[in-house]
């Protein structure tokens, strides 16, 4: 086959699967709008950031949420604010990188604790709100943690003068 043939063949073959495209596959939840209000003790609760989770592990898909500063959120599955599969979800709530707004109850960053749920249906709309109460008891998240961890909060390392220098500030000194 000549060199223009093949040239031929593989341009017929990138333009069919640009026009027809690759076709949904049967694994593909369809997605459905989501927003929701996150308050604490009925106040707007963020920033921070949400996920819900399929109550039996391995049957559907988690799908994250990013909160503003008004406790406003727009849920994403697969591309930024496209939704959720209809699913009952348990919510877990955590922070990005730093202090969460104000402290909240530590039962809500614990996937297999947290007693939120919230229901996405296929029809209608779904404006959610997902109320936390800090009565509910138990230690407080203080901030300073990793979404979901309790872990120290890395932006602190970063702000160290000798981590803007290229050291390794909790390595041990050479003696």
């Amino acid at each position: 086959m000549a060199m223009r043939d093949r040239f031929k063949c593989v341009a017929t073959g990138v333009l069919a699967v640009a026009v027809f495209g690759c076709g949904k596959s049967e694994d593909v939840p369809d997605v459905h709008p989501v927003t929701a209000k996150v308050t604490l003790d009925g106040e707007p609760f963020g920033p921070t950031s949400i996920r819900l989770i399929p109550p039996v592990i391995g049957e559907g898909r988690s799908v994250h949420g990013k909160v503003d500063a008004s406790g406003n959120v727009v849920f994403t599955t697969f591309d930024v604010g496209d939704g959720a599969p209809a699913n009952t979800y348990k919510v877990v709530v955590g922070q990005e990188f730093g202090a969460p707004p104000k402290p909240f109850p530590a039962v809500y960053q614990k996937e297999d604790q947290t007693p939120l749920e919230v229901t996405v249906t296929a029809d209608g709309e779904n404006n959610l709100t997902i109320a936390m109460d800090s009565s509910v008891g138990g230690p407080m998240v203080e901030g300073g943690a990793e979404f979901g961890s309790g872990g120290p909060d890395p932006s602190k390392a970063m702000q160290d003068p000798a981590f803007s220098a290229g050291a390794n500030p909790s390595a041990e000194p050479d003696e």
